[in-house]
């Protein structure tokens, strides 16, 4: 059910490959939504015809918007909006499809507004980033009447990004980068997965990329000191981690790889 590539004939094509990219409609094969801008320059969301590349709009933030996040039905749940004239931006979410401003802040020289991550199963929106007083970015849960709660921090080391479920694209987990990759599910028996998926790359890391509906068959992606980065499938039932694909067949041995030093 996932959209590995698609095609549209019209000029939104470029805005929509590079930006919030194109999620798959459930129960709609062949329709896609996907975010760009409008006639008048706001982002907006669209629903898109994969076959013939036709597209029609289904709702817009407003003008000094900078990213947003829906639903399944393409309405507007939460917008971060960015003036560069007063140098501010602020956090918006929807409550009975009316915007609550929940965040207002001024924007730092080189530091972007907080980027809209996704969705938690209990409906809160999820942002990642570095709020005015914060000296590292976290993750965020927000609830539709403006409650924020801290989900996702390290004490020494940036929040990267989100974890997203394969098939609902909701927000499962938090990831960022120490010296290597690392990860945190929200969903024990995901983290349970998490964990014994590092056991097997001690001497380097292994993270999950995605796993089937039933959770029996995960994608791993890690590196040790043997090889330079593979993929593999890794099924809990058995214990078994499977090579899939390395990245660099070429780079097998430590010879291959060289020397390395701290």
């Amino acid at each position: 059910g996932s959209l590995i590539a698609f095609t549209l004939s019209n000029r939104r094509q470029r805005d929509l490959e590079v930006g919030n990219g194109l999620r798959p409609v459930r129960g709609e094969p062949g329709i896609g939504l996907g975010v760009a801008r409008d006639d008048s320059g706001r982002l907006s969301v669209f629903r898109i015809n994969l076959e013939n590349g036709t597209s029609r709009r289904i709702s817009s933030a407003v003008q000094d918007s900078s990213d947003i996040v829906f639903n399944d039905a393409g309405e507007i749940l939460a917008r971060v909006d960015s003036d560069q004239d007063t140098n501010r931006w602020s956090l918006h979410v929807y409550n009975g499809g009316q915007p609550v401003q929940v965040i207002d802040e001024a924007t730092d020289i080189g530091l972007d507004p907080m980027n809209l991550a996704g969705v938690l199963a209990d409906g809160r929106i999820v942002a990642v980033g570095r709020r005015q007083s914060d000296p590292r970015a976290r993750m965020f849960a927000i609830s539709s009447n403006g409650q924020i709660e801290v989900i996702g921090e390290n004490e020494r080391y940036d929040i990267g990004g989100p974890i997203l479920e394969p098939r609902t694209n909701r927000v499962v987990g938090v990831q960022w980068v120490e010296d290597l990759p690392r990860q945190r599910f929200f969903d024990p028996e995901l983290q349970a997965v998490a964990d014994r998926v590092s056991a097997f790359f001690a001497s380097g890391y292994g993270v999950i990329t995605s796993w089937s509906a039933d959770r029996q068959r995960f994608v791993v992606a890690a590196e040790t000191n043997r090889y330079a980065g593979a993929y593999y499938l890794f099924e809990p039932a058995t214990n078994s981690m499977r090579m899939i694909r390395r990245e660099y067949p070429e780079l097998t041995t430590e010879a291959a790889i060289g020397e390395r030093q701290s």
